[in-house]
């Protein structure tokens, strides 16, 4: 008999995958994630002034020195790479808080969950699987269904807005680089209402858990 092949951004069969195993969860291993969910937004969310920028520039109605624009790349460059940083350590965190409090292993480790995003290949939907995964088990647990087809435009956009950025660097369109720093806002919005909805969903199934362990 042949076999189906995986879908990887399929999302899992939560009636087949999931089993509750309420005597394994431990609440008292809780991370903090709030902290790292609005550092990680504040620094993100630099994204989308920079692409409005981008776009009154290319229409004439925004001018500014050469220093002045070098400045506000820098800025830019400076904001996504904490960005980056602060978002690493809030999934981290988020993946360790589903697997101690759903009682429930995840697909990866919380580790891979971020390493993930640096290897090549793998990085194309290998973080997507591992998000899907956090917020499943998140949520499972809730009794609530998640925002599947949030998470797959969130990282369609992601994707979308690193090919375009490719071409960008080697192309002198103008109509490039706005489509792709339009891309890149809009993967901001996306993820970090996604960071959002799962920081209030642990938060709340934290709640929960440690009503269940009295």
């Amino acid at each position: 008999m042949d076999e189906q092949p995986i879908n990887p951004y399929q999302s899992p069969d939560t009636q087949s995958e999931y089993i509750a195993r309420p005597n394994l969860q431990q609440p008292h291993l809780f991370r903090e994630t709030k902290i790292f969910a609005w550092l990680a937004g504040l620094c993100i969310a630099f994204t989308i002034p920079y692409a409005i920028v981008i776009f009154l520039l290319s229409q004439g109605m925004l001018v500014l020195e050469m220093e002045q624009l070098t400045s506000i790349d820098l800025l830019k460059t400076i904001f996504f790479t904490l960005g980056v940083i602060f978002y690493c350590i809030w999934k981290y965190r988020c993946a360790c808080n589903a697997r101690s409090l759903s009682g429930m292993n995840l697909m990866y480790s919380p580790g891979w969950c971020v390493g993930y995003y640096f290897i090549p290949i793998l990085s194309l939907f290998r973080p997507y699987q591992c998000m899907n995964d956090i917020f499943a088990k998140t949520y499972y647990t809730l009794n609530r269904s998640y925002p599947k087809w949030l998470i797959l435009l969130w990282w369609w956009s992601w994707i979308l807005y690193n090919i375009f950025n490719r071409v960008a660097a080697k192309s002198e369109s103008i109509e490039v680089t706005i489509a792709c720093e339009a891309l890149g806002a809009l993967s901001a919005v996306l993820v970090i209402l996604l960071m959002t909805l799962l920081t209030r969903a642990q938060y709340e199934m934290e709640g929960h858990s440690r009503i269940h362990q009295r």
